[in-house]
């Protein structure tokens, strides 16, 4: 087990390789107190021949000695297997997060990492949804089971941020429901409902994937799609006329992931198909409408551009308006985060100038 900041791997070049070659989606799940019921349930429903990953994240005790591989696999045929560092992933396999350690996933391979505990509390559910998100991007779920707490909630924003889908057993059926309610009240859950009936959804997500119709376009195949109207430009042209706002103006890859999560959720083969049921059914539309619309935010969201600002920008605004009043303007309001990404770095700008005032 090595710290996280010892990478065995290009992370970059391992995730955009994983994207593009991803033979089979994972799954993540997220349990704590409680959790063992779901999961057997979960397994119980699942198919034995579901062409998935299935990775389970909880919350254990360092000296607690786990029968959950001997449990579920009473309940399932799919394999059964603790993760050990460096392990390479495979389909039809359940994998188990070993005691003492976080997991963290790297293309197809899991990396176990030093529990990370900040004030006597550790997230290993969130720690490892982000890594699976990351990895994974649209062909990666994210399942929420009962337990106490809130772990999970901030890593499934990331799941939902690279076009996966976000499922959370609901509160009201979950033994614990501190993880479910703190999941649901985070906003951008798709699915919201008992074990049995989330066991359906994911076994729709898992058959769309293996039926090829999850898609893979690039911002360059939304740029050629967008020549005449078919496919995405279909769909961006019907949201345009319906709700005023051009959506090719995104981020290209992230409109295609929206678009395709819908696809799965909805269980369709094809574009078209989605198309004529955006044209007949307003409910459809204005779901993918909110869905494009998700604040999911987080202070420095993208690291680049913000120390491309600090570093290139910012010094010599501060320069230019000594004496006046410094105005700014940030259109990515949502909950905060970026604005107060930006006041904290114009202030830093500020102390460096007065600091540099003084030494000279």
């Amino acid at each position: 087990m090595k710290p996280a900041d010892e990478n065995h791997v290009d992370e970059q070049a391992t995730t955009e390789t994983s994207r593009k070659k991803s033979s089979f989606p994972v799954i993540g799940i997220g349990a704590s107190a409680g959790g063992l019921e779901s999961l057997e349930q979960l397994f119980s429903e699942l198919s034995d021949e579901s062409h998935a990953a299935f990775v389970v994240a909880q919350h254990l005790l360092p000296d607690f000695k786990s029968m959950m591989d001997e449990i579920l696999c009473r309940r399932t045929k799919l394999n059964v297997s603790r993760i050990e560092d460096g392990m390479k992933m495979e389909p039809q396999t359940v994998y188990l997060i070993p005691p003492k350690a976080d997991l963290e996933l790297e293309g197809e391979r899991f990396y176990l990492r030093e529990r990370d505990v900040v004030n006597g509390v550790s997230h290993p559910i969130d720690r490892f949804f982000t890594s699976l998100a990351h990895s994974r991007g649209a062909s990666c779920a994210a399942l929420v089971c009962s337990g106490s707490g809130s772990d999970g909630s901030r890593g499934i924003r990331d799941v939902c941020e690279e076009g996966g889908m976000v499922l959370v057993e609901d509160p009201e059926s979950a033994r614990f429901d501190g993880m479910p309610r703190s999941a649901v009240d985070s906003g951008i859950v798709d699915f919201v409902a008992p074990i049995r009936q989330l066991a359906i959804w994911l076994g729709r997500f898992i058959e769309s994937f293996n039926d090829n119709t999850l898609m893979t376009h690039t911002a360059a195949g939304l740029e050629e799609a967008t020549q005449e109207y078919s496919g995405p430009k279909a769909v961006t042209e019907i949201l345009r006329n319906e709700y005023g706002i051009d959506f090719l103006q995104y981020k290209p890859n992230m409109i295609l992931r929206r678009i395709e999560r819908r696809l799965q959720l909805m269980h369709f083969s094809t574009m078209d198909e989605y198309v004529r049921q955006l044209k007949d059914d307003p409910d459809e539309l204005n779901q993918l409408y909110r869905d494009l619309l998700i604040g999911v935010t987080r202070f420095f969201r993208d690291n680049e551009a913000f120390e491309s600002l600090s570093d290139n920008v910012l010094g010599e605004l501060v320069e230019a308006t000594r004496g006046r009043t410094f105005r700014v303007w940030t259109p990515g309001c949502a909950t905060g985060e970026e604005a107060y990404s930006l006041t904290i770095l114009i202030s830093e700008a500020f102390d460096r100038a007065v600091l540099e005032s003084v030494s000279h």
